[in-house]
This record gives C-alpha cells, structure tokens and sequence, in this order.
C-alpha cells in the first residue's frame, strides 16, 4: 500500500490531532482573549474523535478496552445513529467525564505549543494581514525545524 493510505491510527496519533484541531480555538484566546465562532467546526471534530476513541476504538485510559453502544452510519446520508440503550447513566457519565478528559490535555498541548510557537505565529498574522491567505510553502517556511519542535508527535 501506499504510504498515504494507511487504515489503522493510534492512540498517540488522535491525540495529536486533538491538540491540532484545538489550536485555533486557543490562538484565538491568545491573541484576542476572546473566542468567536470561527473554531466550532474543529471543536465539534475534536469532540467527536474523542467520543469515537472511548466509545468505538477502546481508547479510554479509565475505561479500558471496550465499546460502548452500537453505530449504525448510514451511507445515503452524512449521519449516523448510535444505539445507547445498553450503557447505565453511570458508565455514561464516566464516558462523558473521559471525553472532557481528552479534550481537556489537548487544549493543555496546544497551549504549550501556540505559546512556544509565539515569534512564528505573530510573523503568520502579519502575513495574513498583508496578504489573506498563505502558501503551504510560505508557511512551512515559517516554521524551519518543523512540526516535532513544534510539539506536535513528541508528547508536549
């Protein structure tokens, strides 16, 4: 296969993702202190992979290797059902407390990382001030020695 086409992700791998999807939101509360409704997007993806690793993946930590509930996606159309009838209020609220939980360390990864990161971001606004949108190249020209200093894969 491809190197691109990989089918099987890691734990490790999510919650990198999770503290990527929670930079905007928190680089808006860097730089205006103040959020806007420009991160719901990410937000909501964020939530919903942090659901999907504890109920689907048997990612939780606190919960163990186990699923919970049945999803049923319907391929017609853009949502799934998700049969929760066979999970107690108490393990729900544990699954709830798990998701919060994941979300909770990625905002913490993102801070460290949009904070660490504060010369490149200011270099990137002004860029996007001047200019609206930004290159791949020009923005990875910002940012040299790449993504692991950045924080992201190194468990910041």
């Amino acid at each position: 296969l491809p190197v691109e086409d990989v089918r099987m992700y890691s734990r490790a791998k999510f919650r990198d993702d999770l503290a990527v999807m929670l930079g905007g939101y928190v680089a808006e509360l860097e730089t205006f202190s103040d959020i806007t409704t420009g991160a719901s997007s990410d937000l909501k993806q964020a939530t919903d992979l942090a659901r999907r690793m504890v109920m689907d993946f048997g990612m939780s930590e606190t919960l163990g290797a186990r699923t919970f509930g049945s999803r049923e996606e319907h391929a017609s159309s853009r949502f799934t059902i998700r049969d929760t009838s066979d999970i107690s209020p108490k393990v729900a609220e544990e699954i709830d407390h798990e998701i919060s939980r994941l979300i909770a360390e990625a905002r913490v990864r993102a801070e460290k990382i949009i904070k660490s990161r504060e010369t490149e971001r200011e270099k990137l606004v002004a860029e996007l001030l001047e200019k609206e949108t930004v290159e791949k190249e020009a923005f990875e020209a910002l940012f040299p020695d790449g993504p692991k200093k950045a924080g992201v894969g190194i468990g910041v």
